[in-house]
């Protein structure tokens, strides 16, 4: 039964996915959150760096951004005041991610205003559902010069359910742009939804059975959000009020949470992955650990290969490792094996929710993979936030 459970952890809010058998999922926020991916600030200009075509905007007093010029180059100048999104959260010391062109969420709909495509999401198989999908929405889109991005949860939605769910993101779009005009520099607009309700719209229709939380004031908004936005919905909602028994012990919560931060990860072949996370990427290296090297080589490597490629896909999920992956699987001799690591590998990613994506294959025999940027890593929201003032990016 997967389950969506919400707690409070020190000074953080975590929400933890639950299969049946473990938490696959984690997503830890402060509790009084800074600036988030999502968030809609009127923002100030403060600098231009034009050989990168790029410049800093502050969001509000000493919280400064990375804003990346679109192709054609700047519109502002430096002391301008116009409206910016949060497209990617502080990371170490990078500076949050801003720009000019805002994408905003709905269950079946992301609205874009960066172009006026409509496309739909790779999970939608079927080629005439795609089809219909495409041309459902190309009317509205180009009428509005915005582009529309059709999630997984469209596939088996009525039609007339998504076109209302355009119109009101078409709605809640002039009302920021509205807002804007009459608001002071570094206002907030509009806020992104906590990652628990983000984590619940981005489920599947029917995938999340129930959501269990033991704050009462999360619980009301849960609540809220599903007769607002999920009428229809058949998931569960439960306030856990078990003294006796926290609701974080029930579930291991802490054991699950160590397991997600240890650098070594065992398989049961008796192989393990080591996992290095550095400023530019992630190293992950794939040993044969108890082989005792009695048994036929390329068989045994082979094997390990292919379990540690189910836990590299998992791991990624588990602890949010998003940017550049590298993996160094164990020296196959046979192409053929090769081969059909790789595919396994490719197929695993694309089951992800997060975009992921099986590059290349180095000389080095190295597998690359990219995972999309949203949110820090687990590790970095765990920590205790730090006010980031500076502008590396």
């Amino acid at each position: 039964m997967n389950k969506l459970l919400i707690t409070r952890r020190n000074d953080k809010i975590l929400s933890a996915l639950w299969d049946g058998s473990q938490v696959v999922e984690f997503q830890a926020e402060n509790a009084d959150r800074g600036p988030s991916a999502g968030d809609i600030y009127i923002g100030r200009l403060k600098d231009l760096v034009k050989n990168i075509n790029a410049g800093f905007v502050e969001i509000s007093p000493g919280e400064i951004c990375f804003y990346q010029f679109p192709p054609d180059g700047s519109r502002y100048k430096i002391g301008d005041e116009f409206v910016v999104q949060i497209t990617r959260e502080a990371v170490k010391t990078k500076s949050p991610v801003v720009s000019d062109q805002l994408s905003l969420n709905g269950r079946l709909l992301v609205l874009n205003e960066d172009n006026c495509r409509v496309s739909v999401s790779a999970k939608i198989s079927n080629p005439d559902r795609r089809q219909e999908l495409k041309a459902l929405l190309e009317e509205t889109a180009a009428r509005n010069a915005v582009g529309f991005i059709l999630r997984t949860n469209a596939e088996y939605a009525e039609n007339e359910e998504i076109l209302k769910e355009a119109e009101v993101l078409l709605a809640r779009r002039k009302a920021i742009r509205e807002k804007a005009r009459f608001r002071p520099c570094f206002s907030k607009l509009e806020e992104s939804s906590p990652s628990y309700l983000a984590m619940i719209q981005n489920a599947g229709k029917g995938t999340l059975e129930e959501v269990v939380t033991d704050e009462e004031d999360i619980y009301q908004q849960v609540c809220d959000y599903y007769s607002r936005s999920c009428k229809d919905s058949e998931t569960n909602i439960y306030l856990y009020r078990d003294s006796m028994l926290p609701m974080a012990s029930l579930y291991r919560l802490e054991y699950y949470l160590k397991m997600a931060l240890e650098r070594r990860v065992w398989l049961k072949s008796g192989g393990y992955l080591v996992i290095e996370p550095t400023e530019a990427l992630t190293v992950i290296d794939v040993n044969t650990g108890k082989y005792d090297g009695h048994k036929n080589r390329e068989e045994t490597f082979f094997k390990i290969n292919m379990e540690a490629a189910q836990e590299i896909a998992f791991q990624l999920r588990l602890r949010n490792l998003s940017g550049i992956i590298l993996v160094d699987f164990i020296d196959l001799k046979s192409e053929e094996k090769q081969q059909e690591l790789y595919d396994y590998l490719k197929e695993l990613l694309r089951k992800d929710s997060v975009k992921s994506v099986l590059v290349d294959i180095t000389p080095l025999h190295l597998a690359e993979i990219t995972r999309k940027k949203i949110r820090a890593t687990l590790s970095e929201q765990l920590k205790t936030s730090e006010k980031r003032n500076g502008r590396g990016n």
